[in-house]
């Protein structure tokens, strides 16, 4: 009889805790890269960047073909209780050649992303938003006063921080990185619940590429040292984009432990899945740096890079995709559901914190 009422109480808290629902969700899209064929000066490309225009034109297709499917999926996601939606950088390509072309990228942009999504959409800078003659001032001058009339507060700078319910949301700039201006933040919003850092570049690298991270450059050691320690003491969650993949981190180091999560959300097919899949900390290696496309000196930082980072990694997840994530936020914890495309369900879930 004992047992009985045991396994009917175990089913019984099983039910109550599948049936739980987040105090609120926010969908978070990756890099995003609007495009347009007719927003690039031809002459300015093939000068400086010729390499690119294949991209361009990948870009574009996702724009035109893609992107209208995976903004309905998001749009789908938002209820009563969703505060806003995050775009984690590289909201548009870029590589305009003036700033008249990057006027009317971004807002081509934002008139794509606002038609369907109806709450505040909340950018923070990539390297491809402020990429070109411009560029910066069209940000400065297109983007921020578009933060601003989506907060309603004026927003003067890349880095701000937006509260919601108990909880914190740091968006720091990731290209002019101001490491005393997020340790103040920090400190500001120690009480929060859960504190999330929205930012571009990574700062636990996940892919070849190590030293996109912040302050993973030769020389910028005591600066990346005192940015995990920062956020380590803060307990903080950081997201990021940048590397064009979905990925969870969970690193401790001396002062504490923070997480990481990235997504990507350049779509290349109406139906994109998983590929590449790593997971488990034993796979995150030196050997993660190894590509043809990295050699020599900057392939032996790379994997210092990684060396450094895997003692810390306690969890990792990564994988090739092109989707979304939700944050579903409870009193208690914090999950992240990855989506690949449009579907319906989850391709995975995460218990960030």
């Amino acid at each position: 009889m004992i047992k009985k009422l045991l396994s009917a109480a175990l089913l019984s808290a099983a039910a109550l805790l599948a049936a739980e629902e987040p105090l609120y969700s926010v969908p978070v899209l990756g890099d995003f890269h609007y495009d347009r064929l007719e927003l690039h000066d031809e002459a300015f490309i093939r000068e400086k960047y010729p390499r690119d225009r294949s991209q361009i034109i990948n870009y574009t297709k996702a724009s035109t073909e893609f992107a209208p499917l995976l903004l309905d999926a998001v749009a789908g996601q938002v209820n009563a209780g969703t505060p806003f939606v995050i775009q984690l950088g590289d909201f548009t390509e870029g590589l305009c050649g003036s700033r008249e072309l990057q006027d009317r990228m971004f807002r081509g942009a934002i008139e794509q992303v606002k038609a369907k999504i109806k709450v505040p959409f909340l950018v923070t800078k990539g390297n491809h938003d402020i990429t070109g003659p411009g560029a910066k001032e069209s940000y400065r001058e297109t983007l921020l006063p578009f933060l601003s009339r989506e907060l309603g507060r004026p927003v003067g700078r890349a880095d701000f921080v937006v509260r919601h319910d108990r909880d914190a949301y740091i968006f720091f700039d990731s290209m002019e990185p101001e490491l005393d201006w997020l340790e103040e933040q920090l400190a500001a919003n120690r009480e929060a619940r859960h504190l999330f850092v929205v930012t571009h570049y990574p700062v636990i690298p996940f892919e070849y590429r190590a030293d996109w991270s912040l302050f993973a450059k030769p020389g910028r050691e005591a600066q990346r040292a005192r940015l995990f320690a920062m956020l380590e003491k803060a307990d903080a969650t950081v997201l990021c984009g940048h590397l064009h993949m979905a990925a969870m981190i969970e690193y401790e180091g001396a002062n504490g432990t923070f997480r990481q999560l990235a997504e990507n959300s350049v779509m290349r097919s109406a139906e994109p899945r998983f590929r590449n899949v790593l997971e488990g900390a034993g796979h995150y290696t030196p050997e993660l740096a190894e590509s043809k496309r990295s050699t020599g000196a900057q392939l032996e930082h790379r994997k210092r890079l990684f060396a450094a980072a895997a003692p810390g990694v306690r969890r990792f997840f990564r994988a090739g995709s092109e989707g979304y994530l939700l944050l579903k936020v409870y009193a208690d914890r914090v999950d992240a559901e990855y989506y690949n495309g449009t579907n319906a369900a989850p391709d995975k879930v995460i218990r960030v914190r």
